[in-house]
């Protein structure tokens, strides 16, 4: 019975079983006669743990939830006043430019709206009490010529009611979308508060919450100075300033709400609320003054409705209105709450939001009534089972124990020895000594476990040297796959192509599905006038095919840059890839050649995926293409070549397979008609080639969901910008010219039917650019500047080219336009708009000369991409920059 481990083993943790039982019985008779009262103990304490736990993490909870929230608030306040902010600065920046240059300016009257008219934005002009309007008649018809940047600060629709400047000599140009009539003199700017906070602070200067008297509600100001400068010295010519509604930020304070409950208020820098959802109505003084309430103050005594003298409402206003941010709790109006603060990054002011305690605590006080009720229903039936199990367990260990403690005695011996040598060998061998041999004999588990111990340790050491090999084998072959990697990547072309020209616009990536793939790209200039390109999948993966790419890759630009007949430039490319093919080896590949000059777009298709095109704003469409036969797969093989005329603006997507049967995790294929669906949903008419990959790269890994390719994913977009409609224009390096630089661009752009707002900014780009250039660019004088100009409805490329110092403009780092003008210092506020008014920006020096190109396309928005990171949302700034 007892010859096999297992029997023995058995037995003798029964006996020890029991024997520890008598151990547990003792302890359980002790323990049963004091557990009413701990379980009692216990459950109250249990109550009080969960309520106290379940309270602070609710409050926890909600910390988070007000900073979060607080935090989201103050950044969207922040940013539409940051808005309104930003075209006071356009302001400014337009009046400072007039009266720089008054020679750039014609004369002209204000062109104020009479009622009735449909535009309301309405222009007027007001001047101070005792002023001579006939003496300041010529210095006012200058100045109006603000008034279109006025025009078109509110038609940017953030909520301003009104964009003004007014000028020391003590008359005021405003544009406003309620007021109407004729000149009048009974309007002073200069004491006004805006003005004067303005011109105190030498910056920009916000004012304080007023009830607009033409009913439009509460309203602020924003105002900034400006200046003239002569022989180095600055001087204050006056100040610009908008004014605006404040009914988008009231609507950002009232949507508020934490959890179902809690409300929202705005602080100013006195701590005087401002908005609020219980604020229903605002006071005025006997001069209609908006009179205030401070935050807690509810009837006007300093205290907070608690009998404390208002400090919790006071501490709280402190932190507010000094910045901080920050979560806390408080008893307020007799009533206990949470309160989230943050300040606004533009100007002084604080936002807050406020949430009953109670309506957070809630869950836990339902929590607490359910345990108490729970506890009382179960007390009885506890009490009468901790009786019978007693009684039970103890009768029970007794006959347990004295059963198990004779058996356990007389089997103990027999057991141990066998396995205390078995121990003995297995810490041996597990100290790293595999030649280690466990003397255990025997026929029962141990015997048989010893000899399998044994066995195993010598299969380890002969495992352990074949591992050490495979290891050493795959790091190699690791380290050669990365080398290829990096061969092949190098045998790409470059980003971004050709960056001087600008008859068309180009873009690539390749992804490989292992460390290196068969799928390839290429570009290149046959000549000047002829580009080539190609987009190729080998079949097979990693080294091989990567090898027979670079192969095809080198005959097939080779063989194209020496003929221009594409057909026999495939006939040659295939002989010579199926020559020795011996692992039939083939590679897909379709390529063609674009003569810039008049837009014919030749090419083959060699068993490849067909492109996409699209022509102007049309819907793309799949390509018309002979199929062809793969390239390498049998010899004298001959191709047929195709053509067709692309318009300036026309788009072809070229692509491989590993596009169309990208896979997601359920395995459904991204298929031909997603890519021409996507491309047709997410690829606006006159995007450039770089948005139409990378909007179809985002829509393939929306897709696939991270699982993993078995093709590489290669892509390339080659859009047509026109070749001979490129028109230039050469002119002298000095600003009395810039009439004739403007005529030049204005002419094109209307005549090609490009939109006159983006053409607004295109001009007045390149305005600031040739400016810039007149200044600095020939410290000797003289030299001249060629503007070349390829105008399309849908896009506007501008060539800008000079001889002289060499400097990229793109690599000085943007002003801060946030800081006083005093302290901003002179320059790059001219290439910072540029940047910021473009859709993309690029340097280059060319033959010794500075080459920049500016691109704006029809419903662009801006702050485009440039080579440089270049960015900014500055519009109207003025280049003061230097090339030293």
């Amino acid at each position: 019975m007892f010859t096999t481990i297992k029997n023995r083993v058995l037995f003798t943790l029964i006996s020890l079983s029991l024997g520890a039982l008598l151990l547990v019985s003792a302890v359980c008779l002790y323990g049963v006669f004091n557990m009413r009262a701990w379980i009692n103990q216990g459950v109250n304490e249990l109550g009080a743990g969960v309520e106290s736990q379940s309270a602070d993490e609710l409050g926890g909870a909600i910390e988070h939830e007000l900073r979060t929230a607080i935090t989201d608030k103050a950044a969207l306040i922040s940013e539409k006043l940051a808005a309104i902010e930003l075209q006071t600065l356009r302001a400014a920046s337009a009046a400072e430019y007039i009266f720089a240059h008054p020679d750039e300016f014609k004369p002209r009257p204000i062109d104020y709206l009479r009622p009735g008219q449909e535009n309301t934005a309405i222009p007027h002009i007001r001047t101070a009490p005792g002023a001579d309007p006939a003496a300041l008649r010529a210095e006012i018809y200058l100045a109006a010529n603000v008034q279109d940047a006025l025009r078109g600060i509110l038609a940017a629709d953030i909520g301003l009611n009104a964009s003004y400047i007014g000028v020391e000599s003590g008359y005021f140009i405003s544009v406003d979308k309620n007021a109407a009539g004729p000149e009048n003199d009974n309007y002073d700017p200069t004491t006004r508060p805006w003005y004067a906070g303005a011109k105190e602070k030498n910056g920009i200067f916000w004012s304080d919450v007023f009830l607009d008297s033409s009913g439009r509600g509460l309203s602020l100001s924003c105002s900034m100075p400006f200046y003239t400068e002569e022989n180095g010295v600055r001087t204050l010519k006056g100040v610009a300033g908008s004014g605006a509604e404040l009914n988008n930020i009231s609507a950002i304070i009232d949507e508020t709400n934490i959890d179902g409950a809690g409300y929202a208020f705005l602080l100013n820098h006195r701590g005087e609320i401002i908005m609020s959802p219980k604020l229903t109505e605002y006071e005025t003084d006997a001069q209609g003054n908006l009179v205030l309430e401070k935050y807690g103050d509810n009837d006007g005594d300093g205290d907070n409705g608690d009998g404390g003298g208002g400090s919790p409402a006071q501490s709280l206003t402190a932190k507010m209105t000094s910045g901080q941010t920050g979560v806390g709790s408080m008893r307020l109006n007799g009533e206990d709450v949470y309160v989230g603060y943050a300040p606004l990054s533009v100007n002084n002011w604080s936002v807050g939001i406020v949430v009953a305690q109670s309506d957070v605590l809630a869950p836990v006080e339902d929590m607490r009534r359910r345990l108490n009720a729970l506890y009382a229903s179960t007390e009885l039936a506890m009490n009468e089972n901790i009786t019978f199990t007693s009684v039970s367990l103890l009768a029970v260990s007794l006959l347990a124990v004295l059963a198990a403690v004779g058996l356990s005695l007389r089997f103990a011996g027999r057991i141990t020895g066998p396995i205390v040598k078995l121990n003995r060998g297995v810490q041996e061998v597990s100290e790293g000594n595999l030649d280690a041999v466990i003397a255990v004999e025997g026929k029962d588990e141990i015997g048989q476990l010893a000899r399998a111990f044994n066995a195993m340790t010598q299969r380890l050491k002969e495992h352990i040297r074949n591992l050490s090999a495979a290891t050493a084998e795959k790091e190699r072959i690791a380290a050669e796959l990365n080398i290829a990697a990096k061969i092949q990547s190098g045998m790409l072309p470059v980003m971004p192509p050709f960056p001087d020209r600008t008859d068309f616009d180009l873009y690539a990536l390749m992804h490989p599905a292992k460390e290196v793939g068969g799928d390839f790209y290429d570009f290149f200039l046959a000549d000047e006038t002829h580009l080539g390109v190609v987009v190729a999948d080998v079949a097979g993966k990693s080294v091989p095919a990567a090898m027979f790419m670079i192969v095809a890759k080198t005959l097939l630009r080779n063989q194209m840059r020496l003929e221009a007949d594409l057909e026999k430039a495939f006939f040659a490319v295939n002989n010579q890839l199926a020559d020795r093919n011996e692992e039939a080896m083939f590679v897909t590949a379709f390529a063609g050649l674009l003569d810039t000059d008049t837009g014919w777009f030749t090419y083959v298709n060699a068993g490849h995926v067909p492109p996409a095109l699209r022509r102007g704003s049309q819907p793309f469409v799949r390509l018309q293409t002979e199929p062809g036969f793969v390239l390498g797969g049998l010899e004298n093989i001959a191709y047929t070549a195709a053509r067709v005329r692309l318009q300036p603006g026309d788009l072809i997507f070229m692509y491989t397979d590993g596009v169309s049967e990208a896979s997601n995790r359920a395995g459904d294929l991204f298929s031909e008609q997603r890519v021409l669906a996507d491309l047709n949903a997410c690829v606006p008419p006159g995007a450039g080639a770089t948005s139409c990959v990378e909007k179809i790269r985002a829509a393939l890994t929306d897709f696939t969901e991270g699982a993993e390719q078995t093709d590489d994913v290669t892509m390339l977009v080659l859009r047509y910008l026109g070749g001979p409609a490129a028109q230039k224009l050469t002119v002298a390096a000095d600003a009395a010219r810039l009439p004739e630089v403007a005529a030049f661009l204005s002419d094109r752009m209307t005549a090609a039917g490009f939109p006159a707002p983006e053409a607004e900014y295109l001009q007045l780009a390149v305005e600031e650019i040739f400016v810039n250039i007149t200044r600095y660019a020939y410290p000797e004088g003289g030299g001249s500047v060629e503007l070349t100009c390829v105008c399309a409805a849908d896009r506007v490329a501008v060539t800008v080219e000079d001889g002289g110092l060499p400097y990229n403009p793109l690599a000085r780092p943007d002003p801060d336009v946030n800081l006083p003008a005093e302290k901003r210092g002179i320059g790059g506020l001219g290439v910072y708009m540029a940047k910021t008014l473009l859709d993309d920006i690029h340097y280059a020096t060319k033959d010794g000369k500075n080459v920049l190109t500016l691109g704006k396309n029809a419903g662009g928005t801006g702050a485009g991409g440039t080579d440089s990171g270049a960015g900014g949302t500055d519009p109207l700034a003025t280049d003061q920059g230097n090339r030293t």
